[in-house]
């Protein structure tokens, strides 16, 4: 019996060979086109991660600074530190404590410095008993500033390249300036900066 040449019953070799080949590429262009998506969507975790740590680390600040007194910040850049420090009113518990004329009761100096050499961006606190010695109620000067500096504290970011609050001559205000370095899963580069103008209200 004859098989009809119109239905036939099955594909010659090159029409395998040659749909494989199409099916390959398209799996490939497929494959391709993932591996493009995730390393943008990585890159972009990596960017909002960094964002997000440079915005909570300004708020802190800014809601810190404002707490204190123009007098009491140093700005350690004029030294070639990247560095600050200011006298913080804020208790143990984080709560500004005031005294019986609602008065600023001072409790502290706070100092936010880059380790030397690393992008350790670090928080330490200097307890003081201003009540027993009101000479030490003043902003610390340079040489203190670069004492304070020695690599102990709260660690606020491990990616820090920048840090500056320099105070405004002419405002009672301080410009705090940070900038970060974040590398994604891919090896690539992620910088991003953050400025802002921060009120230094009280008197």
């Amino acid at each position: 019996m004859r098989r009809n040449p119109s239905f036939p019953g099955g594909m010659t070799l090159v029409e395998v060979l040659v749909t494989s080949g199409i099916l390959v590429i398209l799996i490939s262009l497929v494959v391709v086109l993932l591996l493009r998506t995730k390393t943008a969507w990585q890159a972009s975790a990596t960017r909002a991660s960094s964002r997000q740590g440079l915005q909570e680390i300004s708020w802190r600040v800014a809601r810190e600074v404002q707490g204190s007194n123009p007098t009491f910040l140093t700005d350690g850049s004029t030294s070639g530190l990247e560095a600050f420090s200011f006298v913080s009113a804020r208790g143990p518990s984080g709560t500004f404590v005031t005294d019986d004329q609602a008065t600023p009761a001072w409790q502290m100096h706070v100092v936010y410095y880059l380790a030397p050499g690393t992008t350790r961006l670090l928080r330490k606190e200097i307890p003081r008993d201003f009540a027993a010695n009101p000479t030490l109620l003043r902003a610390l000067t340079q040489a203190e500033l670069a004492a304070a500096c020695d690599g102990q504290g709260t660690l606020m970011s491990a990616a820090a390249t920048r840090l500056r609050l320099t105070p405004q001559a002419d405002s009672a205000t301080a410009i705090l300036e940070v900038h970060s370095q974040a590398t994604n899963a891919h090896g690539g580069l992620d910088r991003q900066s953050r400025r802002q103008t921060i009120l230094v209200y009280n008197e």
